[in-house]
């Protein structure tokens, strides 16, 4: 099961939403992906340059293959693939939309996809590609 990752702007957790359904399914501290492709919305980032204003316009899309300090919404749960592949991260990677219009690695470049990603709601995110 695919699931979008976004930094949750009011209440500092990661926020977890079915790719299929839309819904938000629950709040966490820390997931780590599987199969993981970062999504910006170029029109997101205009509009947050433009009123200079906080929104969310970037994701971390996979399956969950593990998950820390899940709390579900409405009743809702996550499916956690156990048989997801576990990878060592090798890098971080960031998103400044006042900087880039996408995810970027430590000297700039461009990163669309990863084998695995680890997102903590501090922000940090370390990938393997």
């Amino acid at each position: 099961m695919k699931y979008k990752i976004y930094r949750n702007l009011h209440n500092g957790k990661l926020s977890v939403k079915d790719s299929v359904s839309g819904l938000v399914v629950g709040h966490c501290d820390a997931v780590q992906m599987s199969e993981v492709e970062f999504k910006v919305s170029e029109l997101g980032v205009a509009r947050i340059r433009r009123e200079k204003r906080k929104a969310v316009v970037a994701t971390v899309n996979g399956t969950i293959a593990a998950i820390k300090g899940f709390v579900g919404f409405h009743g809702r749960n996550v499916v956690v693939d156990k048989s997801s592949r576990q990878y060592i991260p090798t890098m971080r990677v960031y998103f400044n939309p006042y900087k880039y219009t996408s995810f970027v690695d430590e000297v700039g470049d461009k990163v669309s996809k990863a084998d695995c990603a680890v997102v903590e709601s501090t922000g940090v995110m370390l990938v393997r590609r």
